[in-house]
């Protein structure tokens, strides 16, 4: 520990004192509130709300986190802490069944990324399980139009090749090509390639970079055996050369594949 850095050797403290804490929660309470400065509190009490929501929200946590999410003062933390919590209830509803209460309160979710999640959950359970009020090719482009509303983030993009890939499943490829090319948009959005914070992909993802960080496979992978010229299209819009190229790959692939099928 002494040849590290200070605040490694501060994180490891306390690390190794929340473990040996009888309550960690009410601990690493203690710790955030200890903390001056509001924006690093802000910040801290979010990173908290996350790391208690990884075990099972009992009533009481959940009545400990609302405390703890009303004294965040920064409004898009505060948005990103109570949506966090509150998708929990969303997905309690939908495993229920209770489409319609869970879709209400998805549009309430005030976090546009955590909204959009929501709402391709719900699309997946209705595509199972079929609703006679909602449409799961519907809720996909809700959830599309909701990250169109967040900040720029690896995290943004990821979920709107997701969610491509969600239309192509659902043999919408009108929408899968809309979702695509907003898809793509979002990556020009993101800093260089050179100013991006590697720590950014190593919570994203374990796999090579660019070409596993986002889901080219599922989306330029398939939808070029649909239309080959409209997917090259999109896959040489993109900005970075990088991510272009994995795009321009997989565009190929697709319809090497489809032409290897046919002989």
């Amino acid at each position: 520990m002494r040849t590290l850095e200070p605040r490694k050797q501060q994180a490891l403290q306390v690390l190794e004192q929340t473990q040996k804490a009888s309550d960690k929660f009410d601990y690493l309470s203690s710790k955030v509130e200890s903390i001056t400065d509001q924006g690093q509190r802000d910040a801290a009490l979010t990173s908290l709300v996350q790391l208690a929501l990884r075990q099972d929200l009992t009533p009481e946590l959940a009545g400990k986190l609302e405390e703890k999410i009303a004294t965040i003062e920064s409004k898009a933390l505060h948005d990103k802490a109570w949506s966090l919590l509150k998708i929990r209830e969303v997905e309690r509803l939908i495993k229920s069944g209770n489409f319609d209460q869970g879709y209400t309160l998805s549009l309430k979710l005030p976090d546009p990324i955590v909204r959009a999640k929501a709402l391709r959950t719900l699309s997946s359970a209705v595509a199972r399980k079929g609703s006679d009020t909602l449409a799961s090719p519907d809720l996909l482009a809700e959830a599309v139009e909701s990250l169109k509303k967040g900040d720029p983030s690896i995290e943004r993009s990821q979920i709107m090749f997701k969610i491509a890939n969600d239309f192509v499943n659902l043999k919408d490829y009108d929408r899968a090509f809309d979702a695509l090319q907003s898809s793509s948009a979002s990556l020009a959005e993101l800093k260089s390639l050179a100013e991006l914070k590697r720590e950014d992909f190593e919570q994203t993802t374990r796999a090579a970079v660019p070409n596993s960080l986002f889901d080219y496979t599922g989306t330029f992978g398939r939808l070029g055996s649909i239309d080959f010229d409209r997917s090259m299209f999109l896959a040489q819009s993109i900005k970075w050369r990088e991510f272009r190229l994995a795009a321009e790959i997989a565009t190929c692939r697709s319809v090497l594949a489809k032409t290897g099928q046919t002989k």
